[in-house]
């Protein structure tokens, strides 16, 4: 004989609970439900903070990468304009390094539009 084939016998009514038992559990489920949508609020909180976050560290490291830009290339032109006039050859380097400020200009321009226009 399965569960399915047993007979079925009346189930005897349940007793109201006590009053103040039901008040007891209706102050505890208040709380829980308080305290669930309190940590709901925290939770969108923190993910909010998350993601400004992750934003800002991404702001930073385009800064970076824009300063080491319009560092690094003039500094390049030099030590290549120094390399020249090393080997001989003269008036080199105030030329390069001029060549690549404008190309370190150009290109984090063209970096900082790349990143707004992401966002």
């Amino acid at each position: 004989m399965t569960d399915g084939d047993a007979p079925k016998t009346p189930q005897p009514e349940m007793p109201d609970l006590d009053p103040e038992l039901e008040a007891r559990l209706a102050a505890f489920e208040a709380k829980a439900r308080a305290r669930r949508e309190a940590h709901e609020t925290e939770k969108a909180a923190v993910r909010a903070e998350q993601a400004s976050d992750a934003e800002s560290v991404r702001g930073a490291g385009v800064g970076l990468s824009l300063a080491y830009t319009i560092l690094g290339l003039p500094l390049a032109g030099f030590g290549v304009g120094w390399l020249l006039e090393n080997a001989g050859i003269r008036g080199w380097t105030p030329i390069l390094v001029l060549v690549f400020c404008i190309v370190a200009l150009v290109l984090a321009a063209w970096k900082s539009v790349k990143y707004v226009n992401q966002r």
